[in-house]
């Protein structure tokens, strides 16, 4: 049998047992992604794009955030390296889940004082959100369009030789760098969009050769070095351009194009990959990977964001571990805070379908 047939059956890509590191790889992603919001629209770290940096944030917020940047890489390369099954049945689940969501958000909003309805048109709005509810989510409409146009993108890959396929990544990894890091060509130039999804994908399918697994192999300990240094000298790289008054410079460091930041992205993902221990604690914990989209959904919708995150700006008066340090229990506590909510949700759902069905 193939080797790598062997891996996707060991690590869930198959009727096997799940790789419960995958699931618990993919909330510790969520957490990350929490925690780079916390970091970005919390403290106001965004605002490094437009304003000279005054003392506000030290080196540590930008090796922090350089490290934190790639998980949504990381969540795109795992879709494609598993790659997406289509079911139309989860689609109209998930879509139904995220205007749920926004109408109850927009309904607290509303009780707390946050918005007004005063005539029809502010209802309007409302519908208006909750029906167009791709417009408050990015990463969402890329993975719904990617949900859609999986099928063909896994029969594109399958129809490659071995050698196209190794031609094919190096050509994508150069496309990437070159054409939308490095020379800012239109669409691909922050990693912000579909684009940057369907890339990852492809590449996290791509990454599922032999020759790609044997080389991680031998050169993991190496690998996971330069993930380290990799990651380190990103964020001094971001640190140096800000103290410089190059803003733009420093910003454009965090973007998804990154090649350094795709580099990360790829080592951890194929590190949790390969990692086939057995663990009580992950078998458990993974279970509740379901729900981990939730806290996406819950915590960075625009109108929400800035009330999640408004606690973490009462941190500027202790010392910058110790910001960074409550920033990720923060992270923490509302990843789970959400899969719980979302535990709630799924079971009304159950107990709604349940009696429609008697």
């Amino acid at each position: 049998m193939n080797k790598i047939v062997k891996l996707t059956k060991l690590n869930g890509g198959g009727n096997n047992k799940r790789n419960s590191y995958i699931d618990c790889f993919k909330i510790f992603l969520m957490v990350m992604i929490v925690a780079h919001h916390g970091i970005v629209h919390g403290l106001g770290f965004e605002n490094i794009q437009t304003t000279t940096m005054n003392n506000q944030f030290g080196l540590i917020h930008f090796e922090v955030n350089a490290f934190l940047v790639i998980a949504v890489n990381c969540f795109f390369w795992i879709s494609g390296y598993f790659r997406i099954k289509r079911r139309i049945s989860r689609a109209i689940e998930l879509i139904i889940e995220t205007m749920v969501y926004i109408f109850v958000l927009n309904v607290l909003l509303y009780l707390t004082g946050n918005i007004s309805i005063v005539n029809f048109l502010d209802i309007l709005r409302i519908i208006k959100r909750v029906l167009f509810f791709y417009q408050g989510y990015w990463f969402l409409t890329a993975y719904l369009i990617l949900f859609i146009i999986s099928p063909y993108l896994n029969k594109m890959v399958d129809a490659l030789s071995h050698d196209e396929k190794k031609e094919a990544l190096i050509v994508l990894l150069l496309i990437n760098s070159v054409c939308g890091f490095v020379l800012k060509i239109s669409s691909l130039d922050s990693g912000y969009s579909v684009v940057q999804g369907i890339y990852m994908y492809l590449v996290g399918s791509l990454c599922r050769t032999d020759d790609i697994q044997n080389f991680f192999r031998k050169k993991e300990k190496i690998l996971n070095v330069l993930f380290v240094i990799f990651g380190l000298l990103n964020g001094l790289v971001a640190y140096i351009f800000s103290l410089k008054g190059y803003n733009e410079a420093a910003w454009r460091m965090f973007s998804y194009n990154n090649p350094v930041i795709v580099f990360m992205a790829i080592v951890a993902c194929l590190s949790v990959v390969h990692c086939s221990r057995s663990s009580k604690v992950c078998d458990k914990l993974g279970k509740l990977c379901k729900y981990s989209l939730a806290t996406y959904l819950l915590t960075d919708y625009p109108l929400i964001r800035e009330i999640v995150f408004s606690p973490l700006k009462y941190l500027n008066s202790i010392s910058n571990f110790e910001m960074i340090l409550l920033i990720f229990l923060y992270a923490i506590m509302l990843t789970f805070v959400c899969m719980g909510i979302d535990s709630i949700r799924k079971c009304l759902y159950n107990y709604i379908e349940n009696k429609l069905n008697v």
